[in-house]
């Protein structure tokens, strides 16, 4: 049965439920997320979020606000009279008065179903530690490929090359095997503890992200070097 909704997320890793949402015919209300930020040149043009670029392409209803801990944006929050919140990766605190507006409305049907949290495996998610982005290539490889995978985009696993932080965002299974940390070939391999990812998506400090054959169009990358 289609929905009502109202979604509030703001990174890439957001993007494709609210697609897979929008195209399952739910009525979304409107979409939450961070208001744009300076970016592009000279950080002098305000870049909306990948949330906000593909709602717009949507024809939906954007909405940006700093906060949702004030009067009006709870009441104006309230007034869409959704179903329910769909909340994937947003990057604002949900006040009790938003969160109670998630479920009022099915509940006012009596079509909301209730179902208690198993207490058993619950566990607390610390915030992460920067020493914890690190890649560390002694790793096998599917350890290393779900560490990418996992703090991708933000706040993203790096390592470094040649004294320079480089962020890696995506990444695949390799061919070859090394010394950990020692890039296998010129498409940027790189060996694990345990088998080799090539690097398919990075980003340097303070640039853009790009793939990795436009990377090593400018800066090349021969096999035997080790990344840090």
């Amino acid at each position: 049965m289609p929905l009502r909704l109202i979604f509030m997320g703001t990174p890439d890793f957001s993007v494709p439920l609210l697609l897979e949402l929008a195209g399952r015919g739910h009525d979304i209300a409107a979409v939450y997320t961070r208001a744009a930020k300076p970016g592009g040149r000279r950080g002098l043009e305000l870049v909306p979020s990948p949330v906000e670029r593909e709602a717009k392409k949507l024809g939906l209803e954007v909405r940006t606000p700093a906060s949702l801990r004030n009067a009006e944006a709870q009441a104006e929050f309230a007034a869409l009279k959704a179903d329910a919140a769909i909340v994937v990766a947003y990057g604002l605190i949900l006040p009790k008065p938003i969160l109670d507006a998630r479920a009022l409305s099915a509940l006012e049907r009596v079509t909301l179903q209730l179902t208690p949290q198993p207490e058993a495996g619950v566990t607390y998610a610390a915030k992460i530690d920067k020493a914890e982005t690190r890649i560390d290539w002694s790793n096998p490889w599917k350890q290393v490929h779900d560490h990418i995978r996992g703090l991708s985009p933000f706040p993203g696993a790096w390592c470094e090359l040649s004294g320079e932080r480089i962020k890696v965002l995506r990444s695949t299974r390799g061919e070859g095997s090394g010394a950990p940390g020692a890039v296998l070939d010129d498409r940027l391999t790189v060996a694990c503890g345990n088998g080799a990812v090539r690097i398919v998506e990075l980003q340097k400090a303070g640039g853009k992200a790009m793939k990795a054959e436009d990377f090593l169009r400018g800066t090349p990358v021969p096999g035997g070097i080790a990344l840090g």
